[in-house]
């Protein structure tokens, strides 16, 4: 089934200003096919058609997506749709990832498409609002791209991965397996390699499997590297579930409405590390007080590690590359790519 966001696009490129054009999709119902259009001010819209006496819906608590009952003029005859309009320019990519979904529920059940629509609106309904009143800084930005960058090259590993991405649910460290937990740090330090650490207990060995940490140096540039919107496009393509992803993005201050102003905001990845975290790893933690006990009076805590000369120092927490952690969260695999 073509994608409704590559629909839109081609609906888009031959708009009519003075008129809605439509597109028939595969996907038929009783009261015919489910289509596609683009309305007069240029607003993606998904038509599903209802058969006369279905029960009226007006549902616009989204802001952003709105959803109720039309009769449009079909070859000079009304017929009743169920109308699913995107309202805000800045997130026709995720209402067309919500159109798809909507599409797959109606091939799964076609004999129930108002409560199919209702329902799959509702469980999008909190992404589907206005960008941020602030945005993420660039810092944020760098340290939301890094982790992203680890989740490519796990998903592209083993698709189904999503869930080790755990740090937005808001566990102590970015990434969880049940045998391993990895920490992403990204700096844009241009004269060395540091990176901040947050808390007494980000760099705590866990009670069972290992620790790792994996850094990365980058710059901003104005052309090419990369960005989160970018990236968030690529892990699209590998198949994600969007509404997983997304949720975890808007729980650390991302939005997809905000995407315009975040596509201008690039890196370039200049270099990495990926580290063992073990005992000999230069760290502050509860177990590395005088008294542990004392750990629970102390809050706040925020310190760098200079990750420079750990080849020297402590070569044993030093792996030949990131694969060796993403192998821990996703084994029996074959290699994935180099992230961006």
């Amino acid at each position: 089934m073509e994608s409704s966001e590559s629909v839109f696009d081609l609906l888009r490129q031959g708009a009519d200003a003075s008129v809605t054009s439509i597109r028939d999709s595969d996907v038929g119902l009783a009261a015919g096919n489910v289509a596609h259009a683009m309305d007069n001010a240029g607003r993606p819209l998904l038509l599903v058609p209802l058969e006369s006496g279905a029960q009226p819906v007006r549902d616009t608590g989204s802001r952003g997506v709105t959803l109720q009952t039309r009769e449009v003029l079909d070859a000079g005859t009304d017929r009743l749709f169920l109308v699913l309009r995107c309202e805000i320019p800045s997130l026709h990519e995720p209402f067309s990832v919500l159109c798809d979904e909507v599409l797959s529920g109606l091939v799964a059940d076609p004999t129930e498409p108002v409560a199919t629509c209702v329902a799959l609106l509702d469980r999008w309904r909190d992404l589907l609002g206005p960008g941020n009143a602030r945005l993420l800084g660039e810092s944020a930005l760098l340290g939301l791209l890094a982790e992203l960058w680890f989740l490519e090259l796990l998903l592209r590993r083993d698709s189904t991965r999503l869930h080790s991405w755990t740090g937005p649910t808001g566990t102590t460290v970015d990434f969880t397996a049940p045998s391993a937990q990895a920490e992403v740090k990204a700096t844009a330090d241009p004269d060395g390699f540091t990176v901040g650490i947050h808390g007494l207990s980000q760099l705590e060995l866990p009670p069972e499997g290992n620790l790792y940490l994996w850094a990365v140096r980058a710059e901003r540039v104005s052309v090419g590297g990369d960005s989160v919107p970018d990236a968030v496009r690529r892990l699209r393509s590998l198949g994600v579930d969007m509404h997983e992803l997304l949720k975890r993005l808007d729980a650390v201050g991302y939005a997809g409405a905000d995407e315009q102003a975040y596509s201008t905001v690039r890196f370039t990845k200049l270099d990495d590390r990926a580290l063992h975290v073990t005992r000999a790893f230069p760290r502050i933690t509860a177990s590395t007080l005088a008294d542990p006990g004392f750990a629970d009076h102390i809050s706040h805590v925020r310190y760098s590690v200079d990750l420079t000369r750990l080849d020297a120092e402590a070569p044993d927490c030093v792996l030949d590359g990131v694969d060796e952690i993403v192998r821990e969260f996703a084994p029996g695999t074959e290699g994935g790519k180099t992230a961006p």
